[in-house]
């Protein structure tokens, strides 16, 4: 099962109005089938677009994971007005109105009621408007990394291991720049693979 935002929610949908021209109205190849292809697995997704990652966890703690056997949870590029928070001890109680509080509610929820459960956590790939500015800094997204690592799950670091920048971005998002101000924030076909 897969959680996050509209890069996960956008697997098998077609792509907006706000797509370059060579996407616009295509169906959106995601991750995920990339996942099914390479693993040979079934893939349930649980995106939402426009999530945060708030939003993101509430969902994970409301989800029943009894029939599933990996969870990965990507998310965090809408998360540019988040509360960071601050990291605690495990098995503490949590704001779960905060990014740390929020991630470590939820790992502890699908960890402590469906301990068969595999998790990987993704920093998400970098994403930029108004051509240069990035959406979410990496203060924010690195949070989930460290969280990650204080209940020793695994996480691909996507926003500084991608080999994502501004000089090869448009090969691998899927907006137009002209129709969305600038936006750089929905992976291609050729995005989703490459991640």
């Amino acid at each position: 099962v897969t959680f996050g935002d509209s890069r996960t929610w956008y697997d098998g949908h077609p792509y907006n109005d706000k797509a370059k021209y060579e996407w616009e109205g295509k169906t959106c190849r995601g991750y995920q089938q990339e996942l099914i292809e390479l693993l040979g697995v079934s893939v349930t997704s649980q995106g939402v677009s426009g999530a945060t990652s708030v939003q993101i966890c509430t969902r994970i703690r409301a989800f029943d994971f009894t029939n599933y056997d990996i969870a990965l949870f990507e998310g965090g590029v809408n998360d540019y007005t988040a509360t960071p928070g601050q990291m605690a001890t495990i098995s503490s109680t949590f704001d779960t109105d905060t990014m740390y509080g929020a991630w470590q509610s939820a790992i502890e929820y699908v960890t402590s009621n469906y301990p068969h459960v595999k998790i990987y956590i993704d920093v998400p790939a970098i994403a930029w408007k108004n051509a240069n500015d990035e959406v979410f800094n990496y203060e924010i997204a690195k949070i989930k990394k460290e969280v990650a690592e204080l209940y020793n799950i695994p996480c691909k670091d996507l926003y500084k291991e991608s080999g994502i920048t501004i000089l090869n971005r448009d090969y691998f998002y899927s907006d137009d720049p002209a129709k969305s101000n600038n936006w750089h924030l929905h992976l291609n076909d050729y995005g989703n693979a490459w991640i």
